[in-house]
């Protein structure tokens, strides 16, 4: 999320969880380049689920999105983006039909902010499972063997874990039909968004992401979404999309818009962003 302030001349990009841009007491790590010695995961950065690029790494590059009109209600990206992911061995998926989750599982994902047009990649792994709770990111985010969300203490997935609502996309185990209102302050500790949302599920069909193809069922999003700012409270119409796969108990790929009116000062924030799952893998 970008927040500027035109009046003041300045330009505020306020590091936070829905994107590198969004307003939020927790921060979030760059994508970096290292030496050539290479690049081993910094187990400081596991809660985070940041994964560090190796210098040389090509990053998926991203297709710049169309400004979207003040109003917010310019249409949604359809089109998923592009990635490359190396060929994994085939013992090491993780099969849709695969029942509970084990201890090493991990989602990798890739999430890109086209206002800012970067893209980072991160990782949920469950390092902890107990007889009803499975533990990611050393506890960073905690659900139910059911898929039910238990709480997200960092936002590893950007707007798409700020826009979750609490307990998650699915009720008693199973994901609502049809349309239903979702009015809520995101879970993120520390986050200032609140949510009013009409959701609607559609029926269930095929959708291909990088991780592969899923049987998956399409939950659109309108509404608005309300950011209480430092220069005060700001508004704005939100459209989104969430693709959610019962086999894997999960969002398998997120996309959503906003943006809000410049206030008196000239100031507005903004959310265009993606998250796709990118690969499933089991030690």
């Amino acid at each position: 999320m970008r927040m500027l302030f035109g009046a003041a001349g300045l330009a505020l990009l306020c590091a936070g969880c829905a994107s590198v841009n969004q307003e939020t007491t927790h921060s979030l790590r760059r994508i970096e380049n290292k030496s050539a010695k290479g690049a081993a995961f910094d187990r400081r950065d596991e809660r985070e689920g940041v994964v560090m690029a190796a210098a040389g790494q090509r990053v998926p590059q991203v297709a710049t999105a169309a400004a979207p009109p003040t109003d917010g209600a310019g249409p949604l990206l359809t089109a998923p983006v592009e990635t490359r992911v190396a060929p994994q061995e085939s013992d090491r998926i993780i099969p849709a039909d695969s029942g509970p989750m084990r201890r090493g599982d991990t989602f990798d994902y890739l999430v890109t902010d086209h206002a800012t047009r970067r893209a980072r990649n991160v990782v949920l792994r469950a390092d902890r499972i107990d007889a009803t709770k499975v533990y990611f990111n050393n506890g960073a985010r905690v659900e139910k063997q059911s898929g039910e969300v238990v709480r997200i203490e960092a936002p590893v997935t950007g707007e798409l874990d700020q826009a979750t609502p609490p307990g998650g996309w699915m009720f008693d185990g199973r994901l609502p039909q049809g349309s239903w209102r979702l009015s809520f302050v995101s879970t993120v500790p520390g986050s200032r968004m609140r949510y009013d949302l009409v959701a609607n599920a559609d029926r269930e069909q095929m959708l291909r992401v990088a991780a592969g193809e899923f049987r998956a069922i399409r939950i659109d999003l309108r509404g608005w979404v309300h950011n209480q700012t430092t220069s005060g409270p700001m508004s704005a119409r939100y459209t989104g999309t969430a693709w959610f796969a019962p086999a894997l108990r999960r969002v398998i790929r997120f996309q959503a818009k906003a943006r809000s009116a410049g206030n008196a000062g000239n100031a507005y924030f903004q959310i265009n962003e993606t998250a796709e799952l990118a690969r499933i893998e089991r030690d």
